[in-house]
Formats: structure tokens, sequence, C-alpha cells
């Protein structure tokens, strides 16, 4: 099974880099261009809160 990897940057540019570079060494990638859509993969958790203030 593939590892899965969350990318989140707003340069579309640096997103279709880093997910084909990935993709090629077998990583399932997911990609967000804002911290607030990466929320839809990854809900709030009192850690999450934690690890981003």
């Amino acid at each position: 099974m593939a590892k899965r990897i969350l990318i989140v940057d707003d340069e579309p540019r640096y997103l279709r880099l880093l997910e084909a570079n990935l993709r090629t060494e077998g990583y399932e990638v997911t990609t967000a261009r804002t911290g607030c859509r990466r929320w839809m993969y990854f809900p709030p958790s009192p850690l999450t809160w934690s690890c981003w203030t």
C-alpha cells in the first residue's frame, strides 16, 4: 500500500512539481492550496491545534 501525503502550498506550480515527484516515488498525493482546505482532509483535534498555535 502506498504511503499518503498531503501537500499544502498557495503556489500551484510548486504543488504540481511536488505532486509529480512524490507520485514518481510511489506516494499517494493529495494537494490543497490553503490551510483552510487542509482541514477537509485532517479535521481539527486538540493535538492539531496545539501544533498550529
